[in-house]
């Protein structure tokens, strides 16, 4: 049976400034080291506010019809937004920690209803990110260097003062190519 690996995000593509900044600050400490990170290029940033995992086409049908229906009514358009707390996540990728009460909003809204579908675990605890590298090539002696920048950039904070959402995607990842936008759901 073919599977997906499927997500639901945000496109960062309207507030990105702040993003390509930490990258940049990052690749500076880091270059010095023999670490290879392949950063996230501008058009594959995203938010990601829930990950749903290898699913069937089947289940991917289904998620198309939830983000369908009503549930992107009544979303807020337009919010404050901070992205806080560098960390590495599965030992490989760098990712910013994305917090805000009107996007835990959304998230919860649209992780309730999975649930509900038993798409995934009622109990499900995603945190918002944005992964803003990979880190392809790294010796296990070398790791430290990785925890070691992490930890002195961890309180490095990006603020959007007023970010406008328009729209929340159903994304697909491929392992070794960019994220497919399967479809483009404009908020009501």
């Amino acid at each position: 049976m073919l599977k997906q690996r499927i997500f639901i995000g945000l496109s960062v593509n309207n507030w990105i400034s702040g993003i390509e900044d930490i990258q940049h600050q990052l690749d500076t400490i880091l270059k010095k080291y023999p670490i290879n990170i392949q950063w996230q290029k501008p058009e594959s940033l995203h938010l990601t506010l829930i990950f749903v995992g290898e699913v069937d086409l089947t289940t991917t049908q289904q998620i198309y019809d939830i983000l369908s229906s009503n549930i992107t009514q009544n979303f807020y358009h337009s919010f404050m937004l901070k992205a806080e707390k560098l960390f590495l996540l599965n030992h490989r990728h760098l990712v910013l920690n994305v917090v805000s009460p009107k996007l835990l909003e959304i998230q919860k809204k649209i992780q309730d209803v999975l649930a509900q579908e038993n798409i995934i675990q009622p109990e499900y605890n995603f945190h918002a990110h944005i992964t803003i590298g990979k880190i392809v090539d790294i010796k296990n002696s070398e790791q430290h260097i990785i925890l070691e920048t992490i930890e002195k950039t961890k309180n490095m904070i990006i603020q959007w003062p007023k970010i406008k959402i328009s729209d929340i995607n159903l994304y697909e990842s491929h392992p070794k190519k960019k994220y497919v936008c399967l479809k483009n759901f404009q908020l009501i």
